[in-house]
């Protein structure tokens, strides 16, 4: 009985399914000015979500990469507490002098990045490398204690790539930029006299 009712009366029902599924609102033609508003709130909306997703990616990114760098720190410090307990100054004094010319080195990256000065507000950076007073303390070391990495400080390496002498080009290159960049950043930053 009940297939019999719904064959005879499928289109009536069918009408009155769509009457109720569609309110009136739907029905009326939408203006083009109510339209525009429409889409302009919800492209602001994307926009503004959007915009706070990034601004805490980033902080949250620094902070992370913070996190993540004291754990490189205390892990190459564990080598070298090995070294002072069993008297190996000569390779704790060569890493130590290797962090100074890192820090010069990456001072130099930091500060000439042209997103300087847009990134470090959204940052929240603070101090070095953007404290001068660490800076010309470091380069001022520099100045009255020469880096003890030379231009031939690798010639025992081995090279890994092929026999084409890729490797030791590449590498005389980069020794002598940072050499450049370490000489530049003293030029710039050391104090007159000793730290």
């Amino acid at each position: 009985m009940s297939q019999e009712f719904l064959s005879r009366n499928y289109a009536r029902l069918k009408r009155a399914a769509m009457a109720m599924t569609l309110s009136p609102t739907l029905n009326r033609p939408v203006s083009p000015v109510r339209r525009v508003a429409l889409i302009a709130a919800v492209v602001a909306a994307l926009a503004l979500s959007a915009t706070a997703g990034f601004w805490v990616g980033f902080l949250e990114g620094w902070n992370l990469a913070l996190m993540a760098e004291s754990t490189r720190i205390a892990y190459v410090a564990v080598p070298r507490l090995v070294a002072v307990e069993s008297g190996r100054t000569a390779e704790l004094t060569r890493a130590f002098e290797l962090d100074v010319d890192n820090g010069l080195i990456w001072a130099h990256h930091f500060m000439e990045s042209p997103l300087h000065d847009y990134l470090e507000p959204i940052w929240g950076i603070n101090g070095y490398p953007n404290d001068m007073e660490q800076l010309k303390k470091l380069a001022t070391y520099r100045r009255t204690h020469p880096s003890p990495t030379k231009l031939n400080s690798f010639d025992d390496v081995q090279p890994q790539i092929g026999e084409d002498g890729g490797f030791e080009k590449s590498l005389a290159a980069s020794l002598q930029e940072r050499a450049l960049i370490v000489n530049e950043m003293v030029t710039r930053y050391a104090a007159k006299s000793k730290p």
